[in-house]
């Protein structure tokens, strides 16, 4: 079944072809189908439809590139197949339901090695990222904010993160009213917050009045954990605890 869908997905008649995309993305759903997708040509096919100017056969190659980036045999396949680039315009270009399922994949991706962490953040997925963030979509806000904390996992991203408005970014979704954005941002800061140079970034930009508000109204104790991590890590530095003083809530 999947080397017929591929098959069709070839095809130059465009309702074949569409009808070959249209399989493909239902395949992917299926974890016995994801890695021979994506070794058997169905990558390359979603390439191809994602960088077409038809928004059905983006849309497919969005949510099949979503599913197949769920196992972790494909992560690098995809980052290392050509499968970046088209996502990462996806994420850019596409509609609100293909931005989304763009994040959804890079979240996926962003799990994998810190070798494929950088070629992410090289080839622009962290400005995709944050920009989605600041466009306020509740959709993609979740699985962004993911990506973004799976990236700061990585101690060699943090300048980066933070150079490209990252850590701005995760200070809004600390804010947000979208719940499911706030372990990971919790996540992503007290990773940040590990480098002593981020410490006082995250309380000049106003970080810990949002981070205290929350950690009191939310039931969460992974979020709690969370921030008293953060708390504990700004306050072992002298230079910090004034700044900490002075935030009331």
């Amino acid at each position: 079944m999947p080397e017929l869908a591929i098959y069709l997905a070839g095809s130059e008649d465009p309702q074949v072809r569409h009808c070959g995309a249209v399989n493909i993305a239902n395949l992917a759903a299926y974890e016995e189908c994801k890695t021979h997708l994506v070794d058997h040509g169905g990558l390359q096919a979603l390439i191809n439809f994602a960088k077409s100017d038809d928004a059905e056969a983006q849309l497919c190659a969005a949510l099949a590139l979503a599913r197949v980036s769920t196992n972790t045999e494909n992560q690098t396949k995809i980052v290392d197949g050509g499968g970046l680039p088209p996502l990462i315009a996806l994420g850019v270009n596409g509609s609100r339901d293909i931005r989304y399922l763009a994040a959804v994949a890079l979240a996926n991706l962003t799990a994998s090695s810190a070798q494929d962490q950088k070629k992410i953040i090289k080839e622009g997925g962290l400005k995709v990222l944050v920009s989605l963030i600041n466009s306020g979509e509740p959709q993609a806000l979740g699985p962004a904010a993911a990506a973004l904390a799976n990236l700061a996992s990585g101690e060699e991203n943090h300048e980066v993160i933070v150079e490209e408005g990252g850590l701005d970014a995760l200070i809004t979704l600390i804010k947000c009213s979208v719940a499911e954005t706030h372990a990971h941002a919790c996540r992503a800061l007290s990773l940040l917050a590990a480098h002593d140079t981020n410490k006082p970034k995250i309380i000049e930009k106003g970080g810990l009045l949002p981070l205290s508000q929350l950690v009191m109204k939310s039931k969460s104790a992974e979020i709690q954990r969370y921030v008293a991590s953060i708390l504990g890590q700004c306050a072992n530095d002298e230079n910090n605890n004034a700044k900490m003083m002075v935030v009331e809530v």
